[in-house]
This record gives structure tokens, sequence and C-alpha cells, in this order.
């Protein structure tokens, strides 16, 4: 492939966007996670934006979650988010706010 040309591949973007020399860094690493996500690599692309925490906190949370049975799913209401409809039956949600007055108070 030329320099120029358009990858043929999800596969083969990724690995370009990759040996970038920036391809390690947290400045690429939301767009290789797009890449690895769009490519139904979603483990992956929550392991590139766990390697730079601190840069793309925000970007973990637009990952999918795909919750099992029983499983706890905690998120501010601070922060846009949304839940899609269930394509594999029934879902089963619930609320619930968690209070903090001061730091050193028990939650409420």
């Amino acid at each position: 492939m030329t320099s120029g040309q358009e990858p043929a591949s999800s596969n083969e973007a990724i690995a370009q966007a990759r040996s970038h020399p920036e391809g390690a860094t947290s400045y690429a690493a939301p767009d290789i996670s797009g890449l690895l996500a769009g490519a139904g690599r979603t483990e992956e692309a929550v392991t590139v934006l766990e390697q730079h925490a601190s840069a793309s906190s925000h970007d973990l949370t637009g990952l999918t979650l795909h919750p099992d049975a029983a499983d706890l799913l905690m998120s501010s209401s601070a922060m846009p988010h949304a839940v899609s409809s269930s394509t594999s039956g029934p879902r089963v949600g619930m609320a619930v706010f968690i209070g903090c007055a001061e730091a050193d108070k028990p939650l409420v």
C-alpha cells in the first residue's frame, strides 16, 4: 500500500494507525479504540483506552457494555449516557439515587 491510499480493511486500518509514530500515545488512543470497536473488537478497544486512562476516561464511557445477569452498572447522571433497546429478550432495570452530603459523611 502506498502513502495516501485508503486501507483495504478494518484490520489494515488498525495496523496502519498503530504503526504511526504517535500510534501508542494518548493522542491516538481514541481513534484506534474507535476502529477496534467498529470492527467488533470491543475488549481490545477498552484495553487501548485503559492504557491512557487519565486522558481517555470520557472515551471509555462511549463503548457499549454487555452486562450479564445480576451485573451492576453505575453511571454518573451528570455524564451523558444512553441505554439501547434489548434485542435478546426482556430486560429489568432499576435506578437509585446515591447522594453525598460531605466527603466525610456517609452516602445517603
